[in-house]
């Protein structure tokens, strides 16, 4: 339904007649990836106002808005108003996103350094050379001699 709207909005109009840009499974199957002079998604949007974009798409009929990146997101002014994001230590930590007038929570403290507690993996039964392989292959993070009473 949208799909002819979003190509002129893209400036390719000419994509909602050719049969090889209707649908992904056709572009994947006849190039193996996207459209030759398509590029990827990340490749075409790298030149876009994505406010423009949005609103260009919503004149078009194409229920959309700006995505964000996360970095934008925390910065955000009703973010930071409805402290959503706090600072903790010097660190931005997310804060408390519901509010309880009998029993508000707070942040007091920093999160630990990541990988901080790996070694109390020792209190679950694994053993350090489990726990060297377990962070060998990135499933945990960190290697921090520690024992088990930490």
């Amino acid at each position: 339904m949208w799909k002819g709207s979003t190509y002129s909005c893209a400036g390719k109009p000419y994509w909602n007649t050719t049969p090889r840009c209707r649908a992904a499974g056709s572009r994947i199957e006849q190039w193996g990836g996207p459209a030759p002079g398509v590029g990827s998604d990340a490749e075409y949007m790298s030149g876009v106002d994505l406010d423009a974009a949005a609103n260009d798409m919503r004149v078009h009929g194409v229920p959309a808005s700006r995505v964000q990146k996360v970095s934008d997101v925390v910065r955000h002014p009703r973010v930071l108003h409805r402290y959503l994001v706090i600072d903790v230590g010097g660190k931005p930590v997310p804060g408390i996103p519901v509010e309880s007038g009998r029993t508000p929570g707070a942040v007091r403290t920093p999160p630990r350094e990541l990988g901080a507690d790996t070694r109390t993996l020792r209190r679950t039964g694994y053993s350090d050379g489990d726990i060297d392989k377990l962070t060998a292959l990135g499933a945990v993070v960190g290697n921090h001699a520690g024992t088990a009473q930490d």
